[in-house]
């Protein structure tokens, strides 16, 4: 299955379309990346995008930039460096390591939004759901306007098959941005699964028009 594995009504696969240079953002800062910039002075990599397949649609999903900007959370080179190596180990798909330096960041600075929530994407993709679902909600408990983490908690909804709890968690993030075209596409899924064309229909017109 090209290196994807389905579970539950969610395929997650790691995705190989770089992000457009103008919608790279970093995960709680609230801040833009520039487009190309590194960490202390090293070359970014392209940064890869998840594919969620569902119900038999997919959808790419915008999220942020493998590689942090450097210094957003203001605690040093030590945990600039090990974000940079869980962001680039991965890229390179050694979950295992992305998961430790990750850990690592995070016992030295708890409250890193983007550090908690790509170790989420990466038990996510080690079918550790739970350890993955405590992290997207522990972000979201945070800053309640981190609608990446809001998304992920819905997909992992969708993983166990909790289609009410999902559209919740989808319709949260439209409250906090109402033309957010994976929560529209996701939502528009949901009506679909339950045979409801009309409000199908509507949400998947939301999510091409966004």
């Amino acid at each position: 299955m090209d290196g994807r594995e389905v579970h539950g009504f969610v395929e997650v696969s790691p995705g190989r379309r770089p992000l457009p240079a103008g919608r790279q953002h970093h995960a709680g800062t609230g801040g833009a990346a520039r487009a190309g910039a590194g960490t202390r002075g090293r070359p970014r990599r392209p940064a890869r995008v998840p594919t969620v397949s569902f119900a038999g649609g997919s959808r790419s999903l915008d999220c942020p930039p493998y590689l942090p900007w450097p210094g957003a959370d203001g605690r040093g080179s030590d945990l600039s460096d090990l974000v940079f190596s869980g962001a680039d180990a991965h890229y390179r798909g050694d979950l295992q390591t992305a998961a430790a330096q990750f850990e690592a960041a995070l016992r030295l600075s708890p409250d890193n939004a983007f550090a908690r929530n790509q170790l989420g994407l990466v038990y996510a993709k080690q079918q550790q759901w739970e350890r993955a679902m405590m992290q997207f909600q522990q972000v979201a408990r945070k800053e309640r306007d981190n609608t990446f983490a809001r998304l992920w908690i819905g997909i992992l909804y969708l993983q166990k098959g909790d289609l009410a709890r999902a559209r919740g968690a989808f319709e949260e993030v439209l409250a906090l941005d109402p033309s957010n075209a994976d929560a529209c596409y996701f939502i528009g899924t949901i009506h679909y699964i339950g045979r409801e064309p009309a409000e199908a229909i509507r949400y998947l017109r939301r999510a091409r028009d966004a």
